[in-house]
């Protein structure tokens, strides 16, 4: 069977890495490229044609919620995961309205890793 092959869009070099790292300990993935924002991804859908995009919603030059929008203009069907650690308020119903998904939102909160 063949790898999925993911492209990770993310504006922190940091979760890219993570994300990128974590998705290649799995043979059932493989991690065909990333972006640092939405422009940079719109290119490289289109040379490396990915089976999955992982797309953080808050970026500069172009955000997740644009880069969604112009993605589903000329691909409606390709799976996109979309995530971020800082969301503005009415980012998941935006998401969702545009398109037809249910958002996965990572919520970290401090205290969480407070210490007891």
């Amino acid at each position: 069977m063949k790898p999925v092959r993911i492209l990770v869009v993310d504006d922190s070099v940091v979760v890219r890495k993570l994300l990128s790292d974590t998705l290649s300990k799995e043979a059932t993935f493989e991690v065909v490229g990333t972006a640092g924002d939405g422009r940079i991804a719109l290119a490289k859908i289109s040379q490396l044609h990915p089976d999955l995009i992982t797309l953080d919603i808050e970026m500069p030059v172009m955000n997740g919620l644009e880069t969604l929008a112009e993605i589903r203009k000329s691909d409606r069907k390709i799976p996109v995961i979309m995530f971020s650690t800082l969301t503005e308020r009415g980012s998941e119903r935006q998401t969702t309205r545009r398109s037809r998904a249910t958002p996965a939102a990572r919520r970290w909160r401090s205290s969480r890793f407070a210490r007891t």
